[in-house]
């Protein structure tokens, strides 16, 4: 009989969402309290990698605190939208991805399994597990930090590399979000064959980066993340979510997702 999956194999081998942030889960792991020293010292510091430490305990999966208080981002991001936002409704993914882990479970023990309850619960995997992972990854690169102007940062370079500007990368992603189609994410991701950042978009909490890729920058553009500020207003909200993004930590994530793939950090 073979060896039961572990839950991080199993959402590896099922979960899109989870496994794009797959680096950022082993150099979470690396930099936690049980690594050696020397793995410790490789890691950048990462207010991320410390939130996906946060993000399950033994076989559950929990709601990461927020690393910052419900107003700190005022008046870019309202302080009710936050607690709504990661108290109610990232709860809820983590609640539904833990429910539909057991429904499989007991879909097992069952005589045979039911092709189209297992596809529903698939489905609710991926979904529930890529708004649990993409939130988490979100919370974590806004708050007070690193502006982008700072040229000691390794993002900075590689940006500006690639896409000349900050303001041409700012147009590009921002374009990228305006254009969601109902609910969705824009997302700049660590592509490593190429060592290039790339961005993309995805639908609902489906995950379109390329395999291998590490998401480094997220923007959520589903209403609930701006609909009490702004309306129907999206472009006012990403505009105003330019001022509240940490530089310093997309900077440490870039370095982790370099590191972990054996690129000069």
């Amino acid at each position: 009989m073979p060896e039961p999956l572990s839950r991080r194999d199993l959402i590896a081998r099922t979960v899109p969402a989870l496994a794009a942030g797959s680096t950022l889960l082993a150099a979470a792991q690396a930099y936690g309290a049980d690594a050696a020293p020397a793995e410790k010292a490789a890691m950048p510091k990462s207010v991320v990698l410390d939130l996906l430490r946060q993000a399950v305990e033994g076989d559950k999966y929990v709601l990461p605190k927020l690393p910052y208080s419900p107003d700190a981002l005022e008046p870019h991001i309202d302080a009710q939208t936050m607690t709504l936002h990661h108290d109610k409704h990232h709860a809820a993914y983590v609640a539904n991805l833990n429910k539909a882990i057991a429904g499989l479970a007991k879909l097992r023990e069952g005589e045979e399994i039911v092709p189209a309850t297992l596809a529903g619960l698939t489905r609710d995997i991926s979904f529930n597990a890529g708004g649990h992972i993409f939130h988490t990854i979100f919370w974590g690169t806004m708050g007070v930090g690193s502006p982008f102007s700072d040229r000691m940062l390794a993002i900075y370079a590689a940006i500006t590399k690639q896409y000349g500007s900050e303001k041409a990368f700012q147009a590009h992603f921002s374009a990228v979000a305006l254009g969601v189609k109902g609910s969705g994410w824009a997302v700049a991701f660590y592509e490593p064959l190429a060592d290039r950042i790339l961005i993309t978009d995805t639908g609902d909490q489906d995950n379109r980066i390329i395999p291998t890729a590490t998401p480094i920058l997220l923007l959520d553009v589903w209403e609930h993340a701006y609909y009490l500020k702004y309306q129907n207003k999206r472009a006012d909200y990403i505009k105003a979510w330019w001022n509240v993004v940490n530089w310093g930590e997309v900077d440490a994530l870039y370095n982790v997702a370099r590191t972990m793939s054996g690129k000069t950090a």
